[in-house]
């Protein structure tokens, strides 16, 4: 009786002792932004998943956030020790999170970083692209930050991320069972700043069932893309697929999805970038309307590009993340069709459809983000 009492006990208090164990860390107020607002949506989407990770106690100070701001804390590391300390005491804190927002266009760039009070050293950093509008997107956006800081996910595959990725160009990477290509973020470029992973071929039939338990496509094949899917269904499958694997596949973006179809930063097969994706003769590359036979094929049986990426010309057209325009409902489809003339299938062509309509020439592929 005795020792069932103290199981008891000791199941009702462990959560407790364990949490108060967890260090504590103090969620600054976002920089480079100057709505209010939008500050503390932003810093509140960021806190609630530290909170949701278990691994942390979250903290909010006030009087930190001047401070921080007048010592220039967020740009620089912090060498004084002295500094360090009275920062500590502030909050009786063991680390800071600090957030910054870059904004160019429709895109901003959240970048994180979690530093340790006592020395000032930031042991921990993130950055990712994402859409201005709707909120959900910023919303995402946060959370992928947060989940890339904390490395929380069923089976704990979000990491902290190197910025300074060494990965190769066109290297694979198949955790699920959705064979990814890695794609080499750009130097030049603000829109591709982050390295990334996209699927090497369209979703197929038999992936979009394994996960749906449903098969909507006009042409049936399980190596067949999956088509009369909407932009809305495309992201209950990433809700779910996400669920199952703990992972943050989502669609590309219009700027990821055109990086990716000219090859990145590989080497090109055309002299001066070509105009479908792998190459300027497009039968080579593509099943479109002069030899689809007025349907669709099965994936990977043209040639890749220069990153081993297939059918990013032809085939279906594929949706991508962001919003054609400020309705909000009509979302870039890019890469031409089965069904359509050479010049629709051009790597830089831009189409778009509302978010609800069902093609059997529009399917997708995913892109896990860094």
């Amino acid at each position: 009786m005795k020792k069932l009492a103290f199981l008891l006990i000791t199941a009702l208090f462990l959560p407790f002792a364990l949490q108060s164990q967890n260090p504590k860390i103090v969620m600054l107020e976002p920089l480079g932004i100057d709505s209010i607002q939008q500050k503390n949506i932003i810093r509140t989407f960021i806190t609630d998943a530290f909170i949701n990770s278990g691994k942390y106690n979250t903290l909010v100070c006030s009087e930190i956030d001047s401070i921080m701001n007048k010592i220039g804390f967020q740009d620089n590391r912090i060498t004084d020790n002295e500094l360090c300390k009275h920062l500590e005491q502030i909050c009786d804190a063991d680390l800071v999170c600090i957030i910054r927002i870059t904004s160019e266009a429709n895109y901003s760039f959240i970048e994180a970083r979690v530093v340790k009070m006592d020395e000032g050293e930031t042991i921990k950093k993130a950055k990712i692209l994402t859409l201005n509008f709707p909120l959900i997107e910023l919303k995402k956006g946060c959370i992928q930050v947060a989940n890339m800081l904390v490395g929380w996910g069923k089976r704990g595959s979000v990491k902290n991320i190197d910025i300074r990725d060494k990965r190769r160009n066109g290297e694979l990477y198949n955790p699920d069972g959705i064979e990814l290509v890695f794609v080499a973020a750009s130097r030049t470029s603000l829109l591709i700043n982050n390295s990334f992973y996209i699927g090497k071929y369209e979703v197929t039939q038999e992936q979009w069932k394994s996960i749906m338990g449903n098969n909507p496509s006009h042409f049936k094949g399980d190596n067949l893309p999956v088509e009369m899917v909407s932009w809305l269904d495309v992201q209950e499958f990433l809700r779910r697929l996400n669920e199952k694997t703990g992972m943050n596949y989502r669609l590309p973006t219009e700027a990821e999805w055109e990086f990716a179809a000219g090859g990145g930063t590989a080497r090109k097969n055309c002299s001066g970038g070509c105009e479908y994706s792998g190459s300027n003769r497009i039968a080579r590359v593509a099943w479109y309307k002069r030899n689809s036979n007025n349907r669709t094929h099965k994936i990977g049986t043209k040639d890749p590009n220069e990153l081993g990426i297939y059918d990013m010309t032809g085939n279906v057209w594929e949706w991508c993340e962001d919003w054609y325009d400020t309705s909000q409902q009509h979302y870039n489809v890019r890469g031409g069709s089965w069904f359509r003339d050479a010049e629709h299938c051009n790597i830089y062509f831009r189409a778009h459809d509302h978010q609800s309509i069902r093609s059997y020439n529009i399917g997708f592929r995913v892109v896990l983000p860094l």
